[in-house]
């Protein structure tokens, strides 16, 4: 329906809905004043504003608008068909979790006890104490019921997948089975050539495998796993795709392959290393003793050696480093009740 919008002044005709002979969808009145719409292209979809004046004969202003659609690679249709997936993987498992929750919660019901709310009214009961603490327990036990389909589930599955890598163990290795899921490269498939061609053909491929599989280590038990299975399944000829393919797998599988021995320590060569400088300290001089003091005479600060202390008397060297107690110093403190008054004494 077409809408008259505007004053008594002016007026104009809503173009909101039409589409335009260049292609421009009109998709909403965006501004009154002055009247701007926003249209669509149909062509690439270009949003864009126009105003009223020119929204019948606008055009795309979008560069890309008219240019051919570049066709997508298959890498890049191979990629949107990938995240596709795994959108859609994550949506069902987001859904699968909801369900899973409304499940496991629709029988919950609240514990009818709460655990006492700390304040400030001092320190908890004993009562309130089990109280907390039955309700902690309470709490616990139903954590583990409503856990224990899970634990029960991964222990399962733990199981299961420990049971398929130790029958793909005893496929890949076993002499009397042969692997349906063998993988021949298109190139060899229904090849026949004499024995010696075919070692001689082995030999490179395994050279070529193991430079694209620096992790393998070409030991005889190695070599062996991996020729031995072809041969058992009817692949005398093999490339080095097939041994990748068949490495790979086995290796998931938790077969244990030889590891390359630890380098060994290269011997230090003594020659080659530069000349140290050594050099010998001179001995540390002995610090003469000495002895501060003052002057006997002058009574002046002076410093005597040792030979000059040794050559003094008691008295001159008690005098020469002041080794005289101060008088008083050695003085016994007064303890005791002391002397008696003459009122003790009964002289009065």
């Amino acid at each position: 329906m077409t809408n008259i919008i505007g004053k008594a002044d002016y007026s104009f005709v809503d173009k909101s809905g039409t589409t335009n002979p260049e292609g421009l969808h009109v998709l909403r009145l965006v501004r009154k004043t002055p009247p701007t719409y926003e249209v669509k292209c149909a062509g690439c979809g270009c949003v864009q504003r126009v105003p009223h004046s020119r929204v019948d004969f606008a055009r795309c202003q979008s560069s890309a608008c008219g240019l051919p659609v570049r066709k997508r690679t298959p890498d890049e249709e191979a990629r949107e068909r990938r995240v596709a997936r795994e959108r859609a993987a994550l949506e069902e498992e987001g859904r699968l979790s909801e369900l899973r929750m409304q499940r496991e919660t629709a029988e919950y019901q609240m514990p009818t006890k709460r655990p006492p709310v700390l304040g400030n009214d001092g320190p908890m009961t004993e009562r309130q104490r089990l109280e907390r603490r039955a309700w902690a327990e309470e709490l616990e036990a139903e954590e583990r019921e409503r856990m224990r389909p899970i634990r029960e589930a991964e222990t399962q599955l733990q199981e299961t997948h420990r049971q398929i890598r130790a029958e793909q163990r005893k496929r890949l290795t076993d002499p009397a089975i042969e692997d349906v899921d063998v993988y021949i490269a298109p190139e060899v498939a229904g090849a026949s050539m004499p024995k010696s061609h075919a070692d001689e053909h082995n030999i490179i491929e395994f050279q070529k495998f193991h430079k694209q599989h620096p992790d393998f280590y070409p030991t005889t038990r190695n070599v062996g796993l991996l020729h031995d299975y072809h041969v058992r399944n009817h692949a005398e000829i093999y490339t080095a795709d097939m041994l990748g393919s068949v490495f790979q797998r086995m290796k998931e599988a938790g077969i244990d392959f030889d590891e390359p021995p630890a380098p060994e320590p290269k011997p230090m060569d003594y020659a080659s290393r530069k000349p140290v400088e050594l050099r010998i300290a001179p001995p540390a001089k002995p610090q003469p003793i000495v002895y501060e003091g003052f002057d006997l005479e002058t009574g002046e600060p002076r410093t005597y050696t040792e030979r000059e202390i040794n050559r003094m008397s008691s008295d001159q060297m008690k005098r020469a480093l002041r080794l005289t107690a101060a008088s008083g110093a050695l003085d016994l403190p007064n303890v005791g009740p002391g002397p008696r008054t003459r009122a003790q004494r009964g002289e009065l």
